[in-house]
């Protein structure tokens, strides 16, 4: 029977050594290498562990969980690092474009693979493998990173364990019996992952200032690869406009925690990208997002607000290349949908009676429930048929909500529902 360890030694010895003799190594090991290239490599890391991680905690990775639960997860140790390394300011400095594509390539293929553990076992074999000499390691990054070594977490994950859950993990490799498709999976995959770290260190050492722009994935490591402002005084109107949006609904927060935080930083961005395309263009990209986000349990009142909070933040902020109009012919199609289909005083009614019940509920509480519900109700009259019960699933969890909550979730329902009966 194949031995699996040895087959994947084998097969990665050569390129392992080579990352050894690239520039982002020496330098590294110099103490020469620039804070940008260190820290966007953090970056590029996070976009790979974050679908990694996401894949290992799937019900499809129970046949490798032995192998996937000796690993501790990295993601909240990067995101730590990358914390402690941001502005103060709260701007994101910004990325190198070509790593930051590697990186989004690479996460990408991984997504393609979420049903293949074996796949996946490849790739976390690279992974783990990467935090041998982690002592060292840690010592190195907190140099050219102009921080204490106990500031960062990721590098030297383990600490003193490091020889002994390396030692554990490549034992649980070994007593594996793949077969031979299988065997061809974890080799291909720990290949790709070589070469996809390869590409990502040339593009982070040496690099010219051209490659620096803002990119997403320095907000968001999931986010994918969409466009954001390139001006520095947009950008800090967009996180503004972002937190704002954030703090407003508490909906979001105890519902999707931080991690919902930096979508809602990165569409924050997004949206202000957006104002540079034509109103046409604007409005038609608007409508998508709002039937993606109605379908999660994301009314559309929420989407809403935030258009309107970047507006202000437009106002306020002076002259720039971004058009505060460009949101208007998407706010202006809400408003006559609402009005045209439904009746607006009997809706605004239902939401001041609907309140008073939910703030006298016992337990667990979310502010603007009623008002989520009657967007939501909305959402799903206008063509987002998932958009009610994918709200109300999550307000009448019994494991969150009193009892009276969820009765009064289920009354505001039968309301809105004999509303259309009549109108």
């Amino acid at each position: 029977m194949a031995d699996l360890l040895a087959d994947l030694r084998a097969a990665t010895k050569h390129i392992h050594e080579h990352l050894e003799t690239l520039p982002y190594h020496l330098a590294l090991i110099k103490g020469e290498l620039p804070k940008v290239s260190a820290l966007c490599y953090l970056r590029a890391l996070a976009t790979l562990h974050a679908p990694l991680e996401s894949a290992l905690r799937s019900p499809n990775s129970s046949e490798l969980s032995d192998l996937f639960g000796s690993c501790g997860p990295k993601l909240p140790a990067i995101l730590a690092d990358l914390k402690t390394l941001h502005d103060p300011e709260g701007v994101p400095s910004p990325s190198l474009t070509g790593a930051a594509a590697a990186a989004y390539s690479f996460a990408n293929l991984i997504i393609t693979r979420l049903n293949d553990p074996f796949y996946l076992a490849g790739v976390l074999y690279v992974l783990e493998g990467s935090q041998s000499g982690g002592i060292q390691l840690k010592q190195l990054y907190a140099q050219v990173l102009g921080v204490q070594p106990d500031d960062l977490t990721y590098f030297g994950f383990y600490g003193n364990q490091t020889h002994s859950k390396w030692r554990s993990f490549t034992e649980k490799l070994a007593a594996l019996h793949p077969t031979r498709e299988q065997t061809a999976s974890v080799i291909a995959a720990a290949m790709t992952s070589f070469e996809s770290i390869e590409t990502i260190l040339r593009a982070l050492y040496p690099y010219s200032d051209n490659d620096l722009v803002f990119h997403v994935s320095a907000l968001n490591p999931e986010a994918g690869d969409h466009p954001v402002p390139q001006a520095p005084k947009e950008l800090k109107f967009a996180l503004r406009a972002g937190q704002r949006a954030w703090k407003k609904y508490d909906y979001l927060e105890k519902r999707f925690g931080e991690r919902g935080r930096r979508f809602t930083t990165s569409d924050s961005c997004w949206l202000v990208a957006l104002s540079q395309l034509s109103p046409e263009a604007t409005t038609q990209s608007l409508k998508w997002l709002r039937k993606v986000l109605a379908s999660r349990g994301i009314p559309t009142v929420i989407l809403e607000s935030h258009l309107r909070e970047i507006q202000n933040e437009m106002k306020a902020d002076g002259p720039s290349s971004l058009t505060i109009a460009s949101y208007d012919g998407f706010l202006a199609a809400l408003e006559s949908e609402r009005n045209s289909s439904f009746d607006s005083e009997m809706l605004a009614a239902v939401i001041h009676k609907y309140d008073a019940a939910f703030k006298s509920a016992p337990g667990e509480k979310v502010d603007h429930a009623a008002e989520l519900i009657v967007s939501a109700w909305l959402d799903r009259k206008t063509g987002v048929p998932e958009a009610l019960s994918s709200l109300q699933k999550w307000l009448t969890d019994t494991n969150v909500f009193s009892p009276n909550w969820v009765n009064v979730v289920e009354e505001i329902v039968v309301a809105l529902d004999a509303i259309e009966v009549r109108v």
